[in-house]
């Protein structure tokens, strides 16, 4: 996803299961992520199509929504839209 996707060039900073050794929804990826980006969790606003991975996120204290699966742009900016983003 960073080199095929691009996201190396969209975002400051990615984290992959493979390269921390926590996947989701293990609640630790979270926690592992909000220390190393050292902000409230509050601040971070976590996205997925599985209920699992939003709910382990919500348990962390991330703001989190559920993306439906055939959603598109549009379901995306709901989403954003209901968090002021």
């Amino acid at each position: 996803m960073s080199e095929v996707i691009g996201y190396r060039d969209l975002f400051e900073r990615e984290f992959y299961s493979c390269q921390i050794g926590i996947a989701k929804p293990d609640v630790g990826f979270f926690r592992f992520i909000l220390t190393e980006l050292d902000v409230p969790p509050t601040s971070v606003l976590f996205i997925d199509d599985r209920e699992e991975n939003v709910a382990s996120a919500s348990e962390a204290g991330l703001q989190a929504s559920l993306f439906p699966a055939a959603g598109g742009a549009a379901a995306m900016v709901t989403i954003l839209a209901r968090f002021g983003l």
